[in-house]
């Protein structure tokens, strides 16, 4: 795939610095729905000829906060296009989407053969109120001395980080830091939780 131009882009970066990226041909484009939609509707982003749209995170990007603007950007793209969604759960809104706008969808199911060696996954349905304390309680019965949490906003991820600082765990909030420093950080980090926002 020599010659191929990728971009990405998330909403608080510099709007100007994509509207110039954009004005020389991009092949691919990974954005955040909100900057996507809101090149587009500029007219910056032409997309009529986009014939190729992939939602990772499926589950994500169709739960009831992002679902309206996933529609209305596949408003914009070509009529005869292919949708790819990937997604470690298949809610209900998922499967809604799916018969709204895929014409005989085909399924691959991973989730057997992806287990990975040393890492054990949980997975607790909780109240927004028992959250904290489903934290604490696994991280003290499991002693779990490392992990990453990943919230949908910044807000929520200082709100947590708050909360799990004041049970006497250390916490490193990776949306402070810049793109490069989150990696270096994260690659350095030793016997701390670590918090970072799903949409940054």
């Amino acid at each position: 795939m020599c010659g191929v131009k990728v971009m990405a882009t998330t909403g608080g970066t510099n709007l100007r610095d994509d509207i110039k990226r954009l004005d020389e041909t991009v092949h691919v484009v990974i954005a955040t729905p909100g900057r996507i939609l809101d090149l587009i509707k500029k007219g910056v982003a032409k997309v009529n000829q986009v014939h190729m749209v992939v939602l990772d995170e499926a589950d994500k990007l169709l739960s009831q906060d992002f679902v309206s603007m996933m529609e209305e950007m596949l408003g914009f793209l070509a009529k005869q296009r292919q949708i790819l969604l990937y997604s470690a759960t298949f809610p209900l809104s998922v499967q809604k989407f799916m018969n709204a706008h895929l014409q005989k969808p085909y399924e691959i199911n991973l989730m057997e053969d992806l287990t990975l060696k040393g890492v054990t996954q949980y997975y607790a349905y909780v109240t927004e109120r028992q959250k904290v304390h489903c934290l604490n309680t696994l991280f003290s019965r499991l002693q779990i001395n490392q992990s990453i949490i990943f919230c949908n906003s910044s807000q929520r991820v200082e709100l947590l980080a708050k909360k799990i600082s004041q049970l006497g765990y250390s916490c490193l909030l990776c949306f402070l830091l810049p793109v490069a420093m989150r990696y270096l950080s994260v690659s350095r980090c030793s016997e701390s939780a670590l918090l970072g926002p799903l949409n940054t």
